[in-house]
C-alpha cells in the first residue's frame, strides 16, 4: 500500500543522484542506523529508502496543491525497478495537473467502503468479527472470499433484499471464472451467514443460499500432484520469479511441509540442519522436526537478512500475498512449457506441492509410516493405540527419505547427472561412513 507524508524535511539534504540500476540498488548496504534515500538521475523526486533493517522500498517525492508530499510505492520484493519508475512518473504526472493521486485513491476507497447499517457489507463484517475470528480458525479464508466474491456483487444491497436469483447468478459467476470448488465454498460461506442472523441475530427472512451448490458436482479429496516435467516447469519458473516466492515454493516442494508453518518459519527455529516446527504453529498441535537437505539449506542461508522471519519482505511478518505470487508463476510456466513444447500445465495449488512431495517419495517405495511423520500426519498407518505405544521419532529415517527425494528432484532437473540420485541405502551408508 501507499504511505503518505504531508511534507518534506526542510533541513533534510538532498543525496547525490544516482541513475538507479538493479545492479546498483542489489550493492547498496543498510546504513548503520535510521534510513537513508538515494535519488534517480532519470526521474526527478524517484529514488530508493533503505533503513538499517536493510529494508529497502522505492519512493516518490512531488508537490501538488502547495504541498510536498512522499509516497512509498512498494518495496524491491514487491515491485521492478521499471515498475516504480513507472508509478513513480504517474504521480508527477497527475500532480502536475493538480491532481494527488494517492488522496484521489484514499477518498474514492472510503466512498466504496461507507455502508449504512443493514447493508449486507455491514451484517458480513460483524459476522466475521462476532462469530468467524472467536470461533473458526478459517476466518481469513472466509473474509478473503467476501472480499474477492461475495461484497463487489452484494456489499451495497440490504442484506434482506437479497434473493435467490442473485445468489445462483453468483454462484454460477464463480463456476465459470474460478471453478465449482471455490463457487460451492462461497455458497457455503453466505449460507452460514444467514444461519447465524438467524441463531444470533433474531433474522427471519429466507436464506437465500439454502440449497444452492455449483451445478452437478460434489466437491471430492484432492490427489494432485506433479509429475517430472510439471516438477521441472515449476523450479524454472522459481528461478525466474526470484525472491520471497520463487525460494518458498522451492522448499515447499522440497520439504513437503505446510503452507502456512513454513511461511511462519523463523531463524531461531533452525538449529544445524533441522528445523523444528512449534507446537503453537503445527496445525496438530504437536511439536514437529524436519531434517533440511543440503538443497534446503542452500534456500534460507541464500536469503535477505531482513528480520526474525525468513519468508518476508518486511522482516517482521510473514509472506503474504500467495494468490498474486501463484498466478504469477503460472504464468512463467506456460511461457516455459510452451518454450519446451509441452502442453499447458493442468490446475494446481500451492498444497499440491506437499501431495507432490509425499507422493514422489512414495513412488521410490520410502515406507508409508516414515513419509506420515514427514508430513506430521497423526493418523494413517501409526495411529491410535499404536501412536501413542510408538514414540520413536523416525529421525534418522526422515533424513535420508528427504535426501533421497532431494537428490529426486535433482536428477529431473539435471537428468543427464545420474551422481545426483542417492537411494535410501547409499544415504544411509554415506551417514554411516
Amino acid at each position: 500500500g501507499y504511505f503518505v507524508t504531508p511534507c518534506y524535511p526542510e533541513d533534510h539534504l538532498m543525496p547525490e543522484k544516482k541513475t538507479l540500476t538493479d545492479a546498483y540498488i542489489k550493492r547498496i548496504k543498510p546504513p548503520v542506523s535510521g534510513r537513508k534515500e538515494y535519488f534517480d538521475k532519470l526521474l526527478p523526486g524517484f529514488g530508493l529508502r533503505v533503513t538499517d533493517k536493510g529494508n529497502k522500498s522505492y519512493v516518490v517525492f512531488y508537490r501538488v496543491g502547495g504541498k510536498q508530499r512522499r509516497v512509498t510505492l512498494g518495496s524491491i520484493y514487491e515491485l521492478t525497478l521499471a515498475e516504480a519508475r513507472d508509478q513513480a512518473r504517474n504521480h508527477k504526472i497527475s500532480a502536475k495537473g493538480g491532481v494527488d493521486l494517492v488522496a484521489a485513491q484514499e477518498a474514492e476507497k472510503r466512498e466504496t467502503e461507507r455502508v449504512e447499517l443493514g447493508t449486507f457489507r455491514a451484517v458480513a463484517d460483524i459476522y466475521i468479527e462476532d462469530y468467524c475470528k472467536p470461533n473458526t480458525r478459517t476466518w481469513k479464508e472466509t473474509e478473503r472470499m467476501f472480499k474477492k466474491y461475495i461484497l463487489p456483487k452484494f456489499g451495497k444491497t440490504p442484506v434482506d433484499e437479497i434473493s435467490r436469483a442473485q445468489v445462483r447468478n453468483l454462484i454460477k459467476h464463480v463456476v465459470n471464472n474460478n471453478g465449482p470448488v471455490m463457487a460451492n465454498r462461497v455458497a457455503g460461506v453466505i449460507r452460514s451467514m444467514y444461519s447465524w442472523m438467524a441463531r444470533e441475530e433474531d433474522y427471519e427472512g429466507d436464506n437465500p443460499a439454502r440449497g444452492i451448490a455449483a451445478p452437478n458436482y460434489t466437491e471430492n479429496k484432492r490427489d494432485r500432484y506433479l509429475d517430472h516435467d510439471e516438477i521441472k516447469s515449476l523450479l524454472l519458473a522459481c528461478d525466474k520469479m526470484g525472491w520471497p516466492f520463487g525460494p518458498y515454493f522451492k522448499f515447499l516442494l522440497l520439504t513437503g511441509q505446510r503452507k502456512n508453518e513454513t511461511v511462519r518459519l523463523k531463524r531461531s527455529d533452525i538449529k544445524g540442519d533441522t528445523w523444528t516446527i512449534p507446537k503453537e504453529i503445527a496445525k496438530n498441535g504437536e511439536r514437529h522436526l524436519v531434517p533440511l537437505t543440503g538443497p534446503a539449506i542452500e534456500l534460507l542461508e541464500s536469503s535477505p537478512q531482513l528480520g526474525e522471519y525468513i519468508f518476508t519482505t518486511t522482516g517482521d511478518k510473514p509472506l503474504a500475498g500467495f494468490s498474486k505470487a501463484k498466478r504469477r508463476c503460472e504464468k512463467l510456466i506456460a511461457e516455459q512449457r510452451k518454450k519446451d513444447d509441452l502442453p499447458p500445465m493442468e490446475r494446481w495449488t500451492i498444497h499440491d506441492l506437499r501431495r507432490t512431495a509425499a507422493s514422489g517419495m512414495a513412488e521410490m517405495r520410502i515406507p508409508p509410516h516414515v513419509v506420515e511423520k514427514i508430513l506430521n500426519h497423526t493418523g494413517g498407518v501409526i495411529s491410535g493405540v499404536a501412536a501413542i505405544y510408538n514414540r520413536h521419532g523416525y529421525d534418522e529415517e526422515k533424513r535420508e527419505a528427504l535426501t533421497a527425494w532431494s537428490n529426486k528432484i535433482g536428477a529431473i532437473m539435471n537428468p543427464d547427472e545420474p551422481m545426483n540420485v542417492t537411494s535410501i541405502k547409499e544415504a544411509r551408508e554415506a551417514r554411516n561412513g
